[in-house]
Order: structure tokens, then C-alpha cells, then sequence
């Protein structure tokens, strides 16, 4: 474990207690885990969300039917084709990967289904996300994105984060810096009621845990929370069965998304 990797961490105070979990979860596995145990349980988690995954999926046209959704791929490019042009040219400048730009016409195509005005994201990362929640704000009346995002871990991609998303949008938009244990329930106390919900941060079980039950007690009825990336883990299967959800699960390239209807 390398101080310097947390560097950016240790600039900024209002990081310091996401900092203290990390060091308080590394030491932690250190004396009650080794090394072979953690990942032998790590597979074993993945494999079980997998199975699950799969046997649940089902296309994502079939998925979207089922929330009155005539869902088309291409949504979001046919309307926002030099939107989109003009946001890859600012990322093509950022100097480090962060990941790639997700299935923004789902999203988008959502939005529109609930005539959503209060949104809260997790993990921002480039701002794909946020650019497609912010397209659908635009020109509409008292909405608002609370998105958290905070440096990775090993660099400082502070200045880079919602680099998508150019500057006239942001009119709509709250940019959360910050761990998703301070950042959710700060996010859902301003919200009050949110009517979507995309959930793309701390992918481990124990964020997972943390993260799901305030998110979802603050979606309203008949509002969407999305989680990507569910075949990391158990911690989604987990959520649903203890809440008795039925889940929508959809592919997402290797991975997949669940979508819950409220």
C-alpha cells in the first residue's frame, strides 16, 4: 500500500474519512484475511451473480416494452448527434481512462417515460451519464442532477470529471465531490424525491450494501433506479431478494445492468 497513491487524498480534507475507510478495510483483510481467501470468495461471488444474471436476462427491447418503452439504440445519437461529436473532442483530451460512455439512449429514452426532474447519479467519471441527463433538463423547468464523484484512487482526475458535459448545460446540475458514504445521503436529503436513479460507483459489496436501501428509499413511486455492472457481485441479488424486488436484467457489452421500477 503506497501513501503516494492517496497523495491527492491527503490535499483535500474533506477527503480524509473516505481515505480512513480505505486504510481501516486494507488493514482489516490484512489480519483477518489472506490474500488466496479473499479472492477465492471474490470468484465465488462473481460466479453466483453471473449464473444469476444470466439466467434472469432478457433483451433489453423486451425489458423496455415492460415500462412502456419503444426502446431504439439510437435515440439519443439522432438527437444529439453534434452534441456528442463536441463532447468526444473534450474527451479525447482528458490524459486518463475513465471509462466509456454507456448506453446513453436507455437512459435518455427513461427520462422521458417518467418526465423525470430530480435525478441523482453515482460515479461520473467522463460525464456520458450526465450529458445524456442533462440534454433531456435542458429547456425544461426546475430540474435538477445531484451527481457524487470523487478523485480515483492512484490519480488526481479531479479537473477531468463531467468533462463531457459542456459548461451551458450545467445550469441544471449539482456536482457532488465526494465519497458515495457522505455524497448519498447529502444527494437525497436535497432531492427529496427522485424519479431516476443511475447507479455506477463503488461496485463492491460493501458499497453496494450501503448504497442501495438510501437510494432506493428515496426514489419516489413509480420512479427507475438503474445499477450497473451487477455481475461484479452478489450485492445486487442480494438487495433484491432481501426487498422482494423483481428486477429487469439486461446485457451491457460483458457486463450486465439491473432496472427497478419502484
Amino acid at each position: 500500500m503506497k501513501l503516494s497513491n492517496y497523495k491527492h487524498f491527503l490535499r483535500n480534507p474533506y477527503l480524509y474519512p473516505h481515505l480512513f475507510r480505505i486504510l481501516i478495510r486494507k488493514i482489516k483483510y490484512m489480519i483477518f484475511s489472506s490474500k488466496v481467501e479473499i479472492e477465492r470468495a471474490s470468484a465465488e461471488s462473481r460466479t453466483i451473480a453471473e449464473n444469476w444474471c444470466i439466467k434472469n436476462e432478457i433483451p433489453i427491447i423486451e425489458a423496455l416494452s415492460t415500462l412502456d418503452i419503444e426502446y431504439d439504440k439510437d435515440y439519443f445519437k439522432n438527437k444529439f448527434q453534434s452534441v456528442l461529436n463536441d463532447a468526444n473532442e473534450r474527451v479525447s483530451d482528458c490524459p486518463y481512462k475513465l471509462g466509456g460512455p454507456g448506453n446513453l439512449s436507455l437512459i435518455y429514452q427513461i427520462l422521458e417515460s417518467l418526465n423525470a426532474k430530480n435525478v441523482i447519479e453515482t460515479g461520473v467519471a467522463y460525464g456520458w451519464s450526465s450529458l445524456s441527463i442533462l440534454c433531456f433538463f435542458d429547456n425544461r423547468d426546475s430540474c435538477r442532477l445531484w451527481s457524487i464523484d470523487k478523485p480515483y484512487v492512484g490519480i488526481d482526475n479531479s479537473n477531468w470529471v463531467g468533462c463531457a458535459v459542456p459548461k451551458e448545460l450545467h445550469k441544471n446540475w449539482s456536482l457532488l465531490r465526494m465519497a458515495d458514504t457522505e455524497g448519498i445521503p447529502k444527494a437525497t436529503n436535497l432531492s427529496k424525491h427522485t424519479d431516476f436513479i443511475h447507479y455506477d460507483s463503488d461496485k463492491s459489496i460493501e458499497g453496494r450494501k450501503f448504497a442501495y436501501p438510501r437510494l432506493f428509499d428515496n426514489l419516489r413511486n413509480g420512479g427507475i433506479l438503474i445499477s450497473d455492472d451487477i455481475s461484479d457481485n452478489v450485492g445486487f441479488k442480494r438487495f433484491c431478494e432481501e426487498m422482494n424486488l423483481n428486477p429487469l436484467i439486461i446485457k451491457d457489452g460483458n457486463k450486465y445492468q439491473g432496472i427497478i421500477k419502484k
